[in-house]
């Protein structure tokens, strides 16, 4: 889906995207719709991510650089995870307050 955009740029998609979707401001029921569209585009973006890195881990362990290189990587995709299940459990609380 996006093999042309570098990693750099993926990750910094992944920031608005979070900017987004924790915005209280934006928080309004037509706006429900691109939140479930907003969540799905940062969950496919993880998902390639991922991928890459587990490429990466398969192929690249031949010195310590490698490794190292990996387990950072692999550090980050924990990160973007547990950011992607806070602003669900966020977003499902405020709609919860709404309704």
């Amino acid at each position: 889906m996006l093999g042309s955009i570098d990693n750099y740029d993926k990750k910094y998609l992944l920031d608005m995207l979070a900017y987004l979707l924790l915005d209280e401001n934006a928080m309004h029921e037509r706006c429900l719709v691109n939140f479930e569209r907003a969540k799905n585009i940062y969950r496919v973006i993880l998902q390639e991510l991922k991928d890459q890195v587990k490429l990466k881990e398969e192929t690249h362990n031949e010195n310590f650089s490698d490794i190292d290189g990996v387990c950072f990587d692999w550090g980050t995709m924990c990160y973007l995870e547990k950011r992607l299940k806070f602003i669900e459990e966020a977003l499902a609380t405020r709609l919860m307050c709404k309704g």
